[in-house]
């Protein structure tokens, strides 16, 4: 095998990352290479950080799916139909009743309580938006009460207290994984990192003809699973990753090839 075959290489799945250095931890131990157990023994470590994050990540995406999910997207919907509400009524308060006390109340009330809009309020965040609700009912039943007494908003702000309560008590029910795709792919980047190095390490200290044999054989379960990927990537299908402990080929699609 040619030098230049060996550097085709093609971004292995934490599954497979962990499967190959298993196997050849196993190599390494036995022929004494503690220099290079110590570099799979890192990406190992990597390998399954990836893997941990990846298990975390689709757990918070199931959850987000789920009945709890389900209850804050809609509780999150009527938050907004009620902060809408609100502005809706107070804009047309003011455009009625210019020049009465009712309209210049509602005035005050909307650049107290929404001085940068709906838009602002109703696209933050679900912590932001209960806090805000809070926020909005102290100032109505606080400093804005003689202004609230005189705009007609009737059993809203009871509504918006029932949907802010209920709001905060399914969040503090979610599980708290604040994980994105970014956090997986830099694991997952930093997995294969480890995997070049120890490939590289291998060809610096087996370069030579008469050290072949034992650079193949080192080489093999990086290889193997290279070969794998390859064939997907011919194919144009998604690549699959493998159970780290047996191999064996996972039936969910890892990455499009």
């Amino acid at each position: 095998m040619e030098y230049r075959d060996l550097f085709t290489l093609y971004r292995l799945p934490p599954g497979r990352i962990l499967y190959a250095l298993g196997v050849l931890r196993k190599l390494a131990v036995q022929l004494g290479l503690d220099a290079l157990v110590v570099l799979i023994d890192d990406g190992i470590a990597r390998a399954k950080t990836a893997i941990d994050l990846r298990v975390r990540l689709d757990a918070a995406k199931a959850t987000e799916n789920s009945s709890i999910g389900q209850t804050l997207r809609e509780l999150d919907k009527l938050f907004d139909r009620i902060v809408g509400a609100f502005d809706t009524i107070l804009a047309g308060q003011m455009a009625a009743f210019p020049d009465q006390d009712s309209g210049r109340a509602a005035e005050r009330i909307r650049n107290a309580t929404l001085p940068n809009g709906v838009y602002a309020i109703t696209h933050s965040s679900y912590p932001e938006e209960i806090a805000y609700g809070r926020r909005l009912l102290d100032m109505l039943e606080g400093e804005l009460a003689p202004e609230l007494a005189l705009v007609p908003l009737g059993d809203l702000p009871k509504r918006l207290r029932e949907t802010v309560d209920k709001f905060d008590e399914a969040l503090q029910t979610t599980p708290k994984v604040e994980l994105s795709n970014a956090d997986v792919t830099l694991a997952r980047a930093r997995a294969d990192n480890a995997l070049i190095v120890i490939f590289s390490w291998i060809i610096a200290h087996y370069g030579s003809d008469e050290q072949a044999e034992t650079r193949a054989q080192l080489l093999r379960p990086i290889l193997q699973q290279n070969d794998a990927m390859r064939l997907y990537h011919q194919r144009r299908r998604p690549a699959h990753d493998v159970d780290p402990n047996t191999g064996g080929e996972l039936e969910e699609e890892t990455e499009p090839a």
